[in-house]
């Protein structure tokens, strides 16, 4: 069937790509050829533009029609006319670079624009009747308004929480009683799985295998559960400790490595807990070393100190420790969403 439009365009922040953007996305693949979405970011906005990026040319890659390019644009833009004489000399001259005949939008701006190009313009849902949301409420509220992101996004908004701490101090008991707790997943330690794979041996590099697996881990339970707030037995800095410890001076040849993959982690909503050391060590047969757990406990939190986290400090028995937990992820805002919102067959 022959498509109204040649060329259409489609420029937005995406901060984050939400059911509002898909159906304006679909709107625009239906009814052209050819289809351009311009993600457009800044430096200083909340989220990493790159991840925006990413998440739209997910969604576009599920449409039925394979007929929809994304372009990353990172260029510092001006975002209002007010802020720069030549506002619209600029974004008509970035538009005119990619000739099309239509621009899609739901806001006003779009039919500027075209109307400087001599173009037509589709406005899509401009009151937010079909999709009543924006990208505003949701960085407010993202667990209120949970149905409508798309869901490749909703990892960046889960609430996760990480247990640190050195051996014998109660991680993985605490991640294991706090997910049983609220009902929700949590993450078992990818190292100790590579450990015992390994029969007790773990090379340097194996400690990047560590760090990737254990986030890709994440981010998969994340994508398939309706959960707000993840448990986590480690995360980064405790591998990258660890590696210290395992590895003394060879472990400087990864701190480029782990530095980039903290950096990472902490563009995520993340709540870190460190376990101190104030209860009985206990030998299970996988602990290499109980004798420097004080030392290990300074090294994370001159670890989590140099990156500016904030973190609790759990001391006490298990009980009183597991108390300071619950008290605090209830604070979280973690009720459920029962709305159940569809996009065609994309979803």
């Amino acid at each position: 069937m022959e498509k109204r439009f040649k060329r259409g365009l489609i420029l937005g922040k995406f901060l984050p790509i939400h059911f509002g953007h898909m159906y304006l996305i679909q709107q625009g693949s239906e009814q052209c050829d050819n289809l351009t979405v311009l993600a457009c970011s800044l430096k200083s906005e909340p989220i990493p533009g790159y991840l925006r990026y990413r998440w739209v040319l997910e969604y576009c890659n599920k449409l039925k029609d394979k007929n929809t390019t994304v372009i990353n644009i990172t260029d510092e833009l001006p975002q209002y006319p007010e802020e720069h004489p030549d506002f619209w000399n600029i974004w008509c001259n970035l538009v005119k670079q990619y000739e099309p005949d239509v621009i899609f939008s739901s806001e006003d701006y779009g039919l500027e624009l075209a109307r400087r190009l001599n173009i037509e313009h589709i406005l899509v849902d401009k009151k937010r009747i079909k999709f009543p949301i924006s990208g505003t409420k949701i960085r407010k509220k993202p667990y209120e308004n949970w149905d409508m992101i798309y869901p490749g996004a909703r990892p960046h908004f889960v609430d996760r929480i990480y247990f640190l701490g050195p051996e014998s101090t109660g991680k993985t008991t605490a991640t294991e009683m706090m997910s049983e707790y609220f009902k929700t997943s949590h993450i078992p330690e990818y190292g100790r799985i590579l450990w015992e794979r390994n029969s007790g041996e773990i090379s340097l590099y194996d400690f990047c295998e560590i760090v990737v697996m254990q986030r890709d881990i994440e981010n998969k339970i994340i994508r398939n559960s309706n959960n707000k707030f993840l448990f986590c037995d480690t995360e980064t800095i405790t591998t990258k400790v660890f590696c210290e410890l395992y590895h003394p001076g060879e472990h400087k040849n990864l701190d480029n490595f782990f530095d980039h993959h903290i950096q990472r982690q902490l563009e995520n909503r993340c709540h870190f807990f460190v376990l101190s050391p104030d209860v009985p060590a206990v030998q299970d047969g996988t602990r290499t070393f109980l004798e420097h757990r004080h030392k290990h406990f300074k090294m994370i939190l001159s670890e989590l100190n140099k990156w500016n986290i904030p973190y609790v400090v759990l001391e006490g028995n298990y009980n009183e420790r597991l108390d300071i937990v619950k008290e605090y992820v209830k604070n979280l805002d973690s009720h459920k969403c029962t709305a159940n919102y569809q996009i065609g067959t994309e979803i």
